[in-house]
């Protein structure tokens, strides 16, 4: 079955017809590596030999301004109706280079563009944009990693890596429009850079680089007290040792806080439900995630519930209520749901 790949950074459709009808398309590159960076480490992708250092990009010593490290020229417009401009303090860019993509997480900024003159839409000059754009990040002092359009073979690879029959990732293009990606340090943050474009209009991508920072905490037995009785569900973020149903100490601390209000309220029943995220196996991800509930009610069950309140069930990644796409995200899908019986 053909794959149909649906990007994050594809210029919206009315765009796209446009550029599909005007655009000359440039030569594709050959190289289908797929690489990986997390928290700005890169690992690869099982099956590809190349190795993205964030530390081999050039430290710029320029003044950068404010991020996202441009300001716009009075002949383009914002006012475009793209339909992926994002703002976020904590998300992910996958960027291409010659070598295969990198995956990205920190600050995101995304917008689209077109050309205005006199407050008015005026005609799209793609080389215009793209040779502004790539001059501003080159006085900034960033190298360019990548610039043509993004190999087909590449796409498909992400996607596999990804366990993925659609393309949701964001990296800045279709594999029919062309990129222009740079990358530089400041401050020891690596920044990167996309210029994605094609005969109808453009949009940038800039991602500055962060480790992720965990803000969930443990819940305690008066807020979980309180969901139930408000909405009959409380959301849970038990520690177990990776890929296992091994609870670790924290876990343990959870478990003694479900004890608590199930102790207060003696009628209380509850079912048990685990979730993990969508990485690898799905058949894999619905055992653990049975294995996990088992383990909170078998660990009550020891500290002195009865077994006939507590019912453990399991979904694997199924009702994800978070972006798989991000660490912040799984780690939010990785849950526990008490459910009021």
């Amino acid at each position: 079955m053909k794959k149909n790949t649906l990007f994050f950074g594809v210029l919206p459709a009315f765009l796209m017809l446009n550029a599909c009808n005007n655009a000359e398309k440039q030569d594709e590159g050959k190289n289908d590596t797929v690489v990986v960076v997390t928290d700005t480490v890169a690992t690869t992708v099982p099956g590809n030999a190349a190795i993205f250092d964030p530390s081999s990009l050039p430290v710029s010593t320029a003044d950068l301004g404010e991020y996202p490290y441009f300001a716009l020229p009075d002949w383009v417009s914002d006012d475009t109706g793209y339909g992926y401009d994002k703002k976020s303090d904590f998300g992910k860019l996958e960027i291409y280079t010659k070598d295969g993509f990198i995956s990205v997480e920190g600050k995101v900024f995304i917008k689209g563009y077109q050309m205005t003159n006199g407050g008015q839409r005026a005609d799209w000059d793609e080389y215009r944009f793209v040779k502004s754009f790539s001059k501003h990040f080159e006085s900034l002092g960033a190298t360019k990693l990548f610039e043509g359009e993004v190999p087909d073979d590449a796409i498909e690879g992400l996607n596999k890596a990804n366990n993925r029959d659609n393309y949701y990732y964001e990296f800045g293009t279709s594999s029919h429009d062309n990129l222009v990606t740079y990358g530089v340090q400041k401050d020891n943050k690596p920044i990167y850079f996309a210029i994605s474009s094609n005969s109808a209009g453009g949009a940038i991508y800039v991602i500055e680089a962060e480790p992720f920072q965990q803000t969930i905490g443990i819940i305690k037995a008066d807020k979980i007290e309180k969901d139930l009785a408000e909405s009959g569900k409380s959301i849970l973020y038990i520690n177990f040792d990776t890929d296992k149903a091994t609870l670790k100490t924290e876990g343990k601390d959870a478990i003694n806080e479900i004890a608590k209000v199930l102790q207060k309220n003696k009628d209380l029943k509850l079912d048990v439900n685990g979730y993990t995220d969508n990485v690898g196996d799905a058949d894999h991800n619905l055992q653990l995630s049975k294995d996990r509930a088992n383990a909170v009610v078998a660990s009550l069950i020891q500290g002195g519930i009865d077994k006939t309140r507590l019912a453990a069930k399991g979904f694997g990644a199924n009702d994800f209520i978070a972006d798989n796409s991000t660490e912040a995200g799984k780690e939010q899908n990785r849950r526990v749901e008490l459910v009021k019986k």
